[in-house]
């Protein structure tokens, strides 16, 4: 009996130490496997910084409140400044697809649909987010067809300035 407890003993120590290194190596897995992530994310998403940086400038500016806002030169000024602001969105959001390692490419028209699409569901976002949350302030919808142009005018412009750059 005494034997067969030993053995039993030698045997569990054996499955402890196989399991400590299964562990070990599960572990060393999984970490290489997060830096890996960690690696390619942030190699994807730096070429997108300036975008991100301007999206939280639009939610800011969007955030202030209405009555302490400035006088505006004309009636539908606000319509303008809206129209130019998700056009830098977008063409920094084209920006960062051109800054991409080739391998992680979407196809160009892909990079105008996303860049566009972004842009737009950022403006919508921001636009209930002024109508339901910000105080002193209201969601249009002429201001999301503003912001939804100007999406479309800063692909635009990036195709042009690509086109004649030959990028």
């Amino acid at each position: 009996m005494q034997q067969r407890y030993h053995s039993n003993s030698t045997t569990n120590v054996r499955l402890r130490s196989e399991i400590n290194n299964s562990t070990k190596t599960t572990k060393d897995i999984l970490l290489l496997s997060w830096l890996f992530f960690y690696v390619q994310t942030s190699m994807r998403i730096k070429p997108f910084i300036p975008a991100l940086i301007w999206l939280i400038i639009i939610l800011v500016l969007s955030g202030y409140p209405g009555k302490n806002l400035p006088k505006a030169p004309f009636d539908e000024f606000d319509k303008l400044v809206h129209l130019i602001i998700y056009a830098i969105l977008s063409f920094l959001s084209m920006l960062g697809f051109s800054m991409q390692p080739k391998s992680l490419l979407l196809s160009k028209n892909l990079q105008y649909v996303s860049s566009v699409l972004f842009s737009v569901l950022a403006g919508g976002l921001i636009e209930l987010l002024q109508h339901y949350v910000f105080i002193n302030r209201y969601g249009d919808w002429l201001d999301f067809i503003a912001n939804s142009l100007g999406a479309l005018a800063g692909v635009v412009g990036f195709w042009l300035i690509s086109k004649k750059l030959n990028v």
